[in-house]
């Protein structure tokens, strides 16, 4: 027996030639049916003739389709630049539509308090006072660091001793030639506010 075809339309011709042969010789082909082999045939014709209509639809519909996605991404950019326009001053902005997702306003937060305060003199005999930097990240900078001093023994109030943008800080004669021991503690402030005051540094100098 030949190889069976399994090309649709070699599968089509035979089943043509299948119904030509057995109805012009009945004879020869008794058991055989022409009329199975034609309705098969038109029901194959006619899947066929609505897959050709479908493609043609779905053809038009991916079409219309791609117009459609494209009009949108035309309005979409125009309208994203407009809003570049209006949030020039502030393009973090732009998150709150969608757009720099990864670039979300930070919500600033008054930064954490130092921590490890020590005093220590250098080769030039000059009393630095120096600290740990908080943990620091976009949402709590910082900008300034204020550094306060008192007594020991609590007997005046605390006062501004000077300012660093940095962790550490060089004391001034004036501020460690004093009769009484002096204690110093530091604030580290933002835009949004201070931090609370770190702890006092270690031992109570008296120059």
């Amino acid at each position: 027996m030949a190889e069976f075809p399994r090309v649709n339309m070699k599968v089509v011709a035979l089943a043509m030639n299948m119904i030509d042969g057995i109805e012009s010789h009945p004879e020869i082909f008794p058991s055989s049916d022409p009329d199975i082999v034609k309705d098969a045939l038109e029901d194959f014709q006619a899947s066929s003739s609505a897959y050709l209509i479908a493609q043609a639809n779905a053809k038009q519909a991916a079409n219309a389709k791609a117009a459609a996605i494209d009009k949108l991404k035309s309005i979409m950019k125009n309208q994203i630049r407009l809003a570049r326009v209006d949030t020039t001053a502030k393009p973090e902005y732009m998150y709150y539509i969608g757009v720099n997702q990864r670039r979300k306003p930070a919500t600033i937060q008054p930064p954490l308090p130092p921590s490890g305060l020590h005093l220590e003199m250098d080769s030039d005999n000059n009393m630095i006072l120096s600290w740990k930097k908080p943990q620091v990240n976009k949402h709590r900078p910082v900008c300034i660091y204020i550094i306060q001093q008192r007594p020991a023994d609590y007997s005046e109030p605390w006062q501004l001793a000077g300012v660093s943008y940095d962790n550490y800080y060089q004391l001034q004669p004036k501020q460690i030639q004093n009769d009484k021991p002096q204690v110093y503690r530091i604030i580290a402030t933002n835009e949004k506010g201070s931090s609370l005051p770190s702890g006092l540094s270690p031992h109570p100098h008296r120059c």
